[in-house]
This record gives structure tokens, C-alpha cells and sequence, in this order.
């Protein structure tokens, strides 16, 4: 323990300073760098300010997870992959009579999308 009670009280404003505006160690950027620039420094990042990009994702994107851009004509790609996850688990479950009713509730959705954007 330290002799100097400055000193002991300075290493706890640095431990809070940390966590409310952490660093990374790979490269150097902080917190609040990121909140004013909006772009990381590097792929490290991601893991460095994990609980704060989720919030940012979710309000900022209205979504946490990356989906990419999708055509206009057919299901939406959430769609698409929310059914095509529930055939994987029809399959696994053996139950192949509702993953044939999804794949041809796939399949409508995709002939509506396209004759909607064809006219």
C-alpha cells in the first residue's frame, strides 16, 4: 500500500477514468474518440468497446445484427432467414410436412414480391 494517500486516491480516478472511457491497447483509441469520429481504429475495437457499440447498433440501425443489403423483389433477408432457419429445424426434427409448407410459403412470397414490382 502506497505511504501517500494522493497517490492511492489518483489510481482510483484512473481505474474509473478506464472504465468509463476504455482504451485499446493495439491502437490507442478511446471511447470517446470513437463517439465523435464514429469510425474504429482497428478490428480489436469490436471487442474493446463490445457493450457500448451494441447499444449504438441498436439505436443508430435499429438492429444489432449485420444483414447486408438485399433486391427488392422477394422476402425481405430477414424473412428469408428466419424460414430458412425454420426448415433447418423442421429437417432436424424430421417433421418434413411443415418444412415443405414453408418452402412453399417461400416460394409465394418471392412470385408476390416479383409480380408487385412488375407492375
Amino acid at each position: 500500500m502506497s505511504s501517500n494517500p494522493s497517490e492511492s486516491e489518483n489510481s482510483g480516478v484512473a481505474d474509473a477514468a478506464t472504465t468509463l472511457n476504455p482504451k485499446c491497447s493495439v491502437c490507442g483509441q478511446d471511447l470517446m474518440q470513437f463517439r465523435t469520429g464514429g469510425r474504429l481504429g482497428c478490428p480489436l475495437d469490436y471487442q474493446v468497446f463490445a457493450p457500448t457499440l451494441s447499444h449504438f447498433f441498436e439505436t443508430n440501425q435499429s438492429a444489432s445484427l449485420h444483414v447486408g443489403k438485399w433486391p427488392k423483389r422477394g422476402p425481405s433477408r430477414f424473412e428469408t432467414l428466419r424460414w430458412q432457419a425454420e426448415i433447418r429445424q423442421a429437417i432436424v426434427t424430421q417433421n418434413y410436412e411443415l418444412a415443405a409448407q414453408i418452402r412453399d410459403r417461400l416460394r409465394e412470397r418471392k412470385n408476390q414480391r416479383k409480380r408487385t414490382d412488375d407492375t
